[in-house]
C-alpha cells in the first residue's frame, strides 16, 4: 500500500489562481480602453482613405463619361472605381452619404461615424479638400485634414 503522507501533491493552490485572475483583470483593465482608441483612430485614417479613393473615382468617372458629370457612390461602384463596400455606403465603421446631386462641376460627401467607431466626422466636395469636424458633421466650413 503507498504511504500518502510521503507523495508530494502537484498544482496550483486556490490563492494562487485568485492572484492570476486579479493579476490578468488589471492587465485587461489597462489594454481595453486602448484597444478601443486604437480601433477608432484605424477607422477614422480609414474613412480619410475612403474620401480620397471617392475624390479619385469622382474625377475618372467625370473625364470618362460623356456629358461629363460627377457621380453618386453606387455609380462608382458600378463602374468599378471603388470599393464595393464603400459603394453601398458603409466602410470600417463609417457611413458614406451623397451630399446633394452631383452635377457636371460639383459633388459633395460627408461620411459619419456608426456607433462609437469614430470620434471625426468628414466632408469631402470637387476641391478635393478633405474637412473634418469633431464630433458634429463637418461641412465646407470645417478644418481641413492635415
Amino acid at each position: 500500500m503507498r504511504n500518502n503522507a510521503n507523495h508530494s501533491r502537484r498544482g496550483f493552490t486556490v490563492i494562487e489562481l485568485l492572484i492570476i485572475c486579479v493579476v490578468i483583470a488589471i492587465i485587461a483593465s489597462i489594454a481595453l480602453p486602448n484597444m478601443r482608441y486604437s480601433n477608432k483612430a484605424a477607422n477614422e485614417a480609414s474613412a480619410i482613405s475612403s474620401m480620397r479613393a471617392i475624390v479619385a473615382a469622382e474625377e475618372t468617372y467625370r473625364l470618362n463619361h460623356t456629358p461629363q458629370q460627377y457621380a453618386v457612390l453606387s455609380q462608382l461602384k458600378t463602374a468599378g472605381l471603388i470599393h464595393p463596400a464603400l459603394g453601398s455606403g458603409a466602410k470600417s465603421g463609417y457611413t458614406f452619404i451623397t451630399f446633394g446631386i452631383p452635377t457636371a462641376q460639383t459633388y459633395a460627401f460627408i461620411s459619419q461615424p456608426q456607433a462609437d467607431r469614430g470620434n471625426r466626422y468628414y466632408y469631402v466636395d470637387q476641391t478635393g479638400v478633405i474637412r473634418v469636424n469633431n464630433g458634429d458633421v463637418a461641412s465646407p466650413t470645417s478644418h481641413p485634414v492635415d
